[in-house]
């Protein structure tokens, strides 16, 4: 009888094309890739049923495996447990962590996995420029391309821009060749971040880079600075207004996320250890409310502020455990990995540094196609195919 086991190992084909598809689909459809992702989790859950071995673990998934245990207990408290339970399901993204780590297992599929990623953020990008150029820049209509939000959409280039950006900054070999393209590729990306309005992101992208820079290549910024003079004076009114409000204190926007903190710090005061629950701040937002506040929010527009409001203080303790433990671990793997495992390590901690600066001004952490590509970011360094003897998938063949 022919085994079938072929058929339910997460290296079959029919796995890693859906790996390939879901990759390119989250700028698009969150429907379409929450479905392909949750089919390749189903997958790898039939694997481990029928005896395959679940790979190492990176370190820092303990914390995650903490801060989704607190969530369940912050459920059972919430002022609303069945709202709070269906946002539970945010909590098997983290599951794809050890998909990643299985289905990423030689150098070549790693290096398609990156060229879809780069090449979906393109079109995502292309996509808003076009409805730039058709319908013009305001705060009125923000570009968001086929995302939910604005946030959403700049969140993904943020992410990708950063990751190729440090990549090909990096010297000796890439695993992604043609720099030149991926240049170009980095330009169409950066000009629709800019072009989205979307300050967090820029503050993001902007640390990020300069940090790398500063560390790496500080003579690049003396090179680049007539550039931004040039950028500066050709940018459209509507993106220098917006800039220029970042550090403005009567910004609207500004004043509200002020009016945020103290919202967000009532409702902890409230419910110091599970927090309102998970996804119940915009029931109750109106109950805590600044009295100058003009509009009630959905969330907090802060990761940890959230956190500690919605879970408590015990969720927000592990959720900064997690980014230390992240960032110490992709330090390491920097320092003693091998050649193509420290140039993604590399990559991959300064897209945790765009992450957690964004995430000081926008629920980042609570959007679900940004789980999707950062779970997958931070997963990269992780996998079997860069370590030094970048073994090949446990079928022997590559896809």
């Amino acid at each position: 009888m022919t085994s079938l086991k072929p058929y339910f190992s997460i290296s079959a084909e029919p796995a890693w094309w859906t790996l390939l598809l879901a990759l390119f689909m989250i700028p698009f459809s969150m429907a379409a890739c929450s479905l392909l992702f949750s089919l390749l989790l189903a997958v790898w859950i039939v694997s481990l049923l029928r005896g395959e071995s679940l790979f190492p673990i990176p370190p820092y998934a303990f914390w995650l495996l903490t801060f989704a245990a607190i969530t369940l207990i912050s459920t059972m408290c919430s002022r609303s447990p069945l709202t709070s339970l269906a946002d539970n399901r945010e909590l098997l993204v983290f599951l794809l962590i050890p998909v990643f780590q299985k289905m990423l297992c030689s150098p070549r599929r790693l290096r398609i996995c990156l060229s879809i990623v780069l090449i979906s953020a393109v079109f995502s990008a292309l996509l808003g420029i076009a409805m730039a150029a058709r319908s013009g820049i305001s705060l009125d209509h923000r570009l968001r391309g086929l995302t939910s939000h604005w946030m959403t959409w700049s969140g993904l280039l943020m992410m990708v821009f950063v990751f190729f950006s440090v990549w090909i900054m990096q010297p000796g070999e890439t695993l992604l060749r043609r720099r030149g393209l991926i240049a170009a590729a980095l330009l169409v990306i950066l000009t629709a971040i800019l072009l989205s309005l979307t300050r967090s992101m820029w503050v993001g992208t902007a640390v990020a880079m300069i940090l790398y820079i500063v560390a790496r290549r500080p003579r690049i910024l003396l090179a680049m600075t007539p550039l931004m003079v040039v950028i500066w004076m050709l940018l459209p009114h509507s993106v220098s207004d917006r800039i220029r409000s970042v550090a403005d204190p009567s910004d609207p926007t500004n004043r509200d996320r002020i009016h945020m903190v103290y919202t967000g710090w009532r409702i902890f005061l409230d419910h110091p250890l599970t927090g309102s629950g998970p996804d119940t701040i915009k029931l109750i937002y109106s109950d805590y409310r600044h009295p100058d506040a003009k509009q009630d929010n959905p969330h907090l527009h802060n990761n940890f502020l959230h956190i500690l409001a919605e879970r408590g203080l015990p969720a927000a303790l592990v959720l900064v455990m997690f980014f230390v433990s992240l960032l110490l671990s992709l330090l390491q793997l920097r320092r003693h990995g091998g050649a193509l495992q420290r140039r993604t390590a590399t990559a991959a901690l300064f897209v945790g540094v765009a992450f957690l600066v964004s995430g000081l001004f926008e629920y980042n952490w609570g959007d679900t196609e940004i789980q999707f590509l950062f779970m997958f970011i931070i997963s990269l360094p992780f996998v079997s195919a860069l370590s030094p003897e970048a073994i090949q998938c446990h079928t022997g063949t590559e896809a």
